[in-house]
């Protein structure tokens, strides 16, 4: 009796230990599912672009741009630099 007892122990021990990381297998692949999400090269896949200036620092916002001045776009595939034409500031 008591060997029969200890292998049914032992058999839902096994059977919770599989259900445990069988859960906590999911949730970390559904915590890199978000990370790859965020990840700024993954954006660039939707059609997204960065734009650095010739320091290699981020462009984020038109003001202090100059005309003629150089700059590389960072798309998915590769990158271009390119010179500013003409800056256009919102109004308001």
């Amino acid at each position: 009796m008591g060997n029969q007892r200890l292998d049914e122990l032992s058999y839902r021990l096994k059977r919770a230990v599989e259900q445990i990381l069988k859960s906590k297998k999911t949730c970390l692949h559904n915590h890199g599912e978000r990370l790859r999400a965020l990840d700024p090269l993954q954006v660039l896949t939707r059609g997204y672009a960065l734009v650095f200036d010739r320091e290699d620092q981020p462009v984020k916002s038109a003001y202090g741009l100059q005309e003629g001045q150089l700059l590389r776009i960072t798309f998915y595939d590769g990158d271009a630099e390119c010179s500013v034409l003409k800056v256009r500031m919102k109004e308001g």
